[in-house]
Parts: structure tokens; C-alpha cells; sequence
């Protein structure tokens, strides 16, 4: 409750998202500007970095010139979002495993998740953090999956919803206000 007490006091405030998937980028974006939040054009800080020789990757070692850059955009708030898309194993060897139970799929199995943080430009700080992870799925739009866990992922950070395991929609986390 601390925490959702404290987020009240952020509209306005100028972040920068930083991710390398654009389902992330963007549903963050969209969750964090309902909350009242100002999102700064990831693009705008790119060509920034680009302008001074800096070519950024989307990888972790970007992370100190995108804490710099974002500062000279006038940002406050950094947000790193992390997604990992993994392949599994595929449906015929799962269903040998589960004991025969394929639930009628066939194809590819993926794992993926999203971890999330924002960091205070003035006092280098994480002030809030969330991760979503997905149980193994059978084919499906990763996008789609991806767009879910980020919203799972910031509910999480912003105490929309308590940490850990739930049976929680991902779709009551994307839709939620406050």
C-alpha cells in the first residue's frame, strides 16, 4: 500500500523506457502513461547517443549510457525492461514427460518472462522493480505474451498485485487503473 500511497505523487514525471522487444516498449508505455507518467521517445536518445558516436545495442552494457542520456533528455526515471524469450522443448517430447497429455498442441514450447525496474536519475536508486515469468506454453504469439507479462511485471512493482505465483488475468493487470 506504501508503495501505490507513493506513486500517487509521480504524475508528470519524464521517464525514459528502455528495451530491446517493442511489445515491451510499448506496453509499458501505454500502462505508465494512464498512470499519468511522461514518456520520453526512446528514438530521441538513440540519435542523441548516435550524434556523440555512441551506437547502443539493447544489451545490459548499455545501461550506464542510457542512465547518461536519459539525464540529458531531462529525464527522471529510467526504466529498464528485460524480456527473455526462450524455446523449449517441442510438444511431442512435453507430452511423453506429462505422461501423454498434450493438451492437443503441437509444435514449439516456449518459456518467456519480463523483469522490470525504474531508476531515479538523481539518486541512482531503484525505486521499484517487478518480474513476471509464464509457465511453458505451447505455440502462441509471443508479442501477445510478452505485452501480458509486462503489464504483470508493473503491477507487481507498483502493488497493484502481490508478488510471487497467482492466478491473476494478465488482462485485469493491463486494464487496471490507479
Amino acid at each position: 500500500e506504501f508503495r501505490r500511497v507513493l506513486f500517487r505523487s509521480w504524475p508528470n514525471t519524464r521517464v525514459l523506457i528502455w528495451s530491446a522487444q517493442p511489445a515491451v516498449t510499448d506496453t509499458a508505455t501505454s500502462w505508465l502513461q494512464r498512470r499519468g507518467l511522461k514518456i520520453l521517445e526512446p528514438a530521441t536518445l538513440e540519435q542523441m547517443m548516435l550524434e556523440d558516436g555512441v551506437r547502443l545495442t539493447h544489451r545490459s552494457e548499455d545501461e550506464a549510457q542510457v542512465l547518461h542520456g536519459g539525464s540529458r533528455l531531462g529525464a527522471e526515471v529510467v526504466v529498464f525492461a528485460d524480456s527473455t524469450i526462450r524455446a523449449g522443448e517441442d510438444s511431442a517430447a512435453h507430452e511423453a514427460r506429462e505422461g501423454g497429455h498434450s493438451h492437443g498442441h503441437d509444435g514449439q514450447i516456449y518459456h518467456a518472462s519480463v523483469s522490470i525496474r525504474g531508476v531515479s536519475l538523481k539518486t541512482h536508486e531503484v525505486v521499484w522493480s517487478g518480474a513476471a515469468r509464464m509457465t511453458p506454453r505451447f505455440h502462441g504469439a509471443v508479442d501477445d505474451s510478452l505485452t501480458r507479462l509486462t503489464c504483470q511485471a508493473l503491477a507487481t512493482a507498483w502493488a497493484f498485485r502481490p508478488a510471487g505465483y497467482h492466478r491473476i488475468p494478465s488482462s485485469e493487470m493491463c486494464e487496471i487503473s490507479g
